[in-house]
């Protein structure tokens, strides 16, 4: 996983990471996604927590069966962090997500909808988890 912050000195920045390894459920395989994190300024002002104002990310899962594509977005959160280690507390928080499935074994591709819990769970940036909960 690679990661890289510009972080400002109100704590406030933005956080891009790419990351990239086996896919397991329903469409095992291999993944890579890639995101960008917003943190706002520290508040309260001088303390080491900032906001997490947006965060958007796409990725694809290859697996035998087809190719998964998609886009997260941050659902109601109250998740914060810091930007110069923004996911060093393991923070996770849920969000939506769009994936096209396919197409598949009949040809045609379908869409997904649902909640994702989205974490990081180490401060050397070495662990991502995402779940995700279909809206069907």
């Amino acid at each position: 996983m690679t990661v890289q912050s510009r972080c400002n000195a109100d704590n406030s920045g933005i956080v891009s990471f790419v990351a990239f390894g086996t896919a397991t459920g329903t469409f095992p395989g291999t993944f890579v996604e890639w995101g960008v994190i917003v943190m706002g300024p520290a508040s309260p002002p001088g303390s080491l927590e900032s906001p997490i104002l947006s965060f958007s990310a796409a990725f694809v899962i290859f697996s035998p069966a087809t190719t998964v594509r998609g886009v997260k977005s941050l659902g109601t959160s109250t998740t914060t962090g810091t930007c110069q280690s923004a996911f060093s507390s393991g923070i996770v928080y849920s969000g939506t997500y769009t994936a096209v499935i396919g197409p598949t074994g009949t040809g045609t591709p379908h869409v997904d909808t649902g909640t994702t819990t989205f974490a990081y769970t180490s401060a050397t940036y070495s662990s991502m988890g995402a779940s995700f909960h279909s809206a069907r």
